[in-house]
């Protein structure tokens, strides 16, 4: 991606997210990072939108345990975190799924909820979740089933 790529996409980011906002000052945000290229991403656009406008981010990492490289994702969002002076939840889940529950059910209505929990303590105003093209079926699914519009 050229330098003029990147300098557009957050231009459109920083101007969906004003729009989304109505423009009001004092957000705090509260960023889910996975440690994946998508969350990564999203976090450098709030950081950067942090930078230029003094946006309050926090970020929470919800560490799920199912993959082997579980433990080097929540490593990366840990130090890129510090680096960057922004305020980490990091939580593991201990329980397993109930039997013959969903595992992608499972980890999503876990992550949520943890996320809820990070966003109270925080008392951040936002939680915002990066998703690539192929997740938002799932978004959509999600909303439609715990009643979001």
């Amino acid at each position: 991606m050229s330098r003029n790529s990147n300098k557009d996409l957050y231009f459109r980011f920083r101007e969906r997210w004003n729009r989304l906002v109505n423009g009001s000052g004092n957000q705090s945000v509260l960023v889910a990072v996975s440690g994946g290229l998508d969350s990564m991403v999203c976090l450098h656009l709030f950081t950067r939108l942090r930078d230029e406008t003094g946006l309050t981010i926090y970020a929470a990492h919800v560490n799920h345990g199912l993959r082997p490289e579980a433990k080097e994702d929540e490593a990366l969002v840990q130090s890129v975190c510090a680096r960057n002076g922004i305020p980490l939840d990091t939580r593991r889940i201990a329980e397993a799924p109930t039997p013959g529950e969903s595992l992608e059910d499972w980890a999503r209505n876990q992550r949520y909820a943890l996320l809820e929990l990070a966003a109270a303590g925080f008392q951040a105003q936002y939680i915002v979740t990066a998703h690539h093209a192929n997740d938002q079926a799932e978004t959509v699914l999600w909303r439609l089933q715990n009643g979001a519009g």
